[in-house]
């Protein structure tokens, strides 16, 4: 089975490589591996640090990450950490303020890869964020007897884990030294496998928690709400603004946020195409302070999860076709968060409307008519409490997973 998921991998690169003649992403993920082993020998020469590799597939996994880099360095200043990343968008969402010390996009997975790569870098520790999981950098670890950390994950009947090809990866998801689940519902399905885990809950929870307390205010988004209610639309898809558009565009009270999750030139287009006069990019707007214009839209990576904090109500994106993002950052603000119904992978986002802090739409005109619901002083209140209720209660993950593994 080996065998056929490294032609897999062989396979999968050559259709990258194929993509990178035109698609930008992929020429982005060929471009940031090259000389990848050299740059990483160069930057660890005769550095004597312990070592911790994390490793995330994406912008959203990285998150999960940073309030446990943050605790490593708590307990121990001295560590290196180092960072790797699967796609081009995690890599260029990483923060200058980011407590990570190196980064790198991982290379593709083979054994000589996994072998060289980990022969580099010597981590004490390997954590993975919720699925991004490679066959041979955890069979290189197992080998070196280094632990292994998977957290915050989540596992459901229907993933490929748990159908007859993933076999040979169950196998290997067995051998990770610990687990961390973000439930019962998981904790339970990898049980009978007799797959050991711990439930520590979701690290969302403490990464939001840790983005609050950074109190990240933009004087520029100030100026431009001019005490105005504000409607913030985070990470929406064309197939959430077919039922947004008409919203915003009949609800001139209000002043509106977009802040897409693609942020290239054709995307960024698409979105001021759908409100030509009335929209306005952050990046003009930082010359053009002055601007009348009602709909600002963020042309950049990095601030969304601060911007929350101007809401009066947010809206988040993917909940009817591509899959929902992330509705904790709104919720730590206490702001009520509306989303799409498709929810049957998203527990979090159930469990938050059945708190009364999020609410769940199905088109135009439920969208309408939660925003009239919610623009009673009592009632706004009542789920901006309910939607703190939500993030207060998950959180503590961090602490139970730095506390089981002692990274000291």
């Amino acid at each position: 089975m080996s065998t056929l998921y490294s032609i897999g991998i062989w396979l999968f690169s050559m259709a990258i490589r194929v993509a990178s003649i035109w698609d930008r992403k992929a020429s982005e993920w060929i471009s940031g591996r090259k000389d990848l082993f050299k740059r990483l020998e160069d930057d660890l020469k005769n550095n004597p640090k312990k070592r911790y590799w994390f490793h995330s597939s994406s912008l959203g996994e990285y998150e999960l990450s940073k309030p446990l880099i943050s605790g490593i360095k708590t307990k121990d200043p001295d560590a290196l950490v180092v960072v790797t990343f699967f796609s081009p968008s995690a890599f260029e969402g990483k923060d200058s303020r980011d407590q990570g010390d190196l980064f790198y996009y991982l290379p593709l997975d083979s054994p000589s890869n996994a072998q060289k790569f980990i022969d580099l870098l010597q981590p004490e520790i390997a954590f993975f964020a919720r699925y991004d999981l490679w066959y041979f950098f955890l069979l290189e670890l197992e080998k070196r007897r280094i632990q292994s950390v998977l957290f915050s994950a989540d596992f459901r009947k229907d993933q490929f884990y748990f159908k007859g090809l993933g076999k040979f990866m169950r196998n290997r998801l067995a051998r990770i030294s610990r687990i961390f689940v973000v439930s019962r519902k998981a904790k339970d399905l990898l049980a009978e496998y007799g797959i050991e885990s711990k439930i520590s809950g979701d690290a969302r929870f403490d990464r939001v928690a840790e983005i609050v307390s950074l109190d990240r205010k933009f004087p520029e988004i100030e100026g431009f709400l001019e005490n105005n209610t504000a409607f913030v639309v985070g990470s929406p898809w064309p197939s959430d603004m077919i039922h947004l558009k008409d919203v915003i565009s009949t609800d001139g009270k209000k002043r509106v946020i977009l802040a897409p999750h693609d942020i290239s030139s054709s995307s960024i287009a698409y979105f001021r195409s759908l409100f030509p006069e009335e929209s306005i990019l952050f990046s003009e707007l930082i010359k053009d302070a002055g601007s009348e214009k009602r709909i600002l839209i963020i042309d950049n990576i990095g601030m969304l999860s601060s911007i929350y904090r101007y809401a009066d109500i947010a809206y988040i994106g993917g909940g009817f076709k591509e899959g929902l993002h992330n509705i904790f950052e709104p919720a730590g603000w206490g702001k009520p968060v509306l989303f799409g119904p498709e929810l049957h992978k998203f527990p979090e986002a159930v469990q938050l409307s059945q708190m009364k802090g999020g609410f769940v739409v199905e088109n135009s005109e439920q969208i309408k008519k939660t925003i009239e619901y919610l623009s009673d002083p009592e009632v706004l209140k009542n789920a901006s409490l309910m939607a703190r209720k939500f993030i207060e209660s998950g959180r503590g993950s961090v602490d139970l997973i730095l506390g089981s593994i002692d990274p000291s």
